[in-house]
């Protein structure tokens, strides 16, 4: 259980992460 507990933490990390960058270069092409 607590594997797939950390796995889970991961991938939700790195899909907001990736959300995160994507927003930051929509930024920077607008200013």
């Amino acid at each position: 259980m607590e594997k797939i507990a950390i796995i889970g933490a991961g991938a939700v990390g790195a899909f907001y992460g990736s959300k995160l960058v994507k927003l930051g270069k929509q930024v920077q092409f607008q200013s």
